[in-house]
């Protein structure tokens, strides 16, 4: 679930890429739906979140190099899910006010 959160944003820009950039409304308007998209996906990180434990959750590891031990290991608290919400509010709110 982190990694599509993470994925997700990526992968809205990466279409914006190809858009031309004289269509200044159809930019906003994909930004806008992408990012309730995504406001939509951390609603569901909140809802799933387990307030009761103290430890990571949500956690995503992937093995690179095992043989030098090089690993990339996601994982969300409480703090990171409060700033992870706060940014997805942010960022359709401030698309609307341009």
């Amino acid at each position: 679930m982190l990694l599509v959160l993470i994925l997700t944003p990526l992968f809205g820009c990466f279409v914006l890429t190809f858009v031309d950039k004289t269509q200044h409304k159809f930019i906003q308007n994909f930004s806008l739906f992408w990012s309730l998209i995504i406001l939509n996906l951390c609603f569901s990180l909140l809802f799933f979140f387990d307030q009761t434990i103290s430890v990571f959750q949500f956690i995503y590891k992937s093995y690179w190099l095992t043989s030098i031990n090089i690993n990339l290991i996601f994982g969300l608290d409480g703090l990171g899910l409060v700033m992870i919400l706060l940014t997805a509010f942010l960022i359709p709110t401030c698309i609307l006010l341009c």
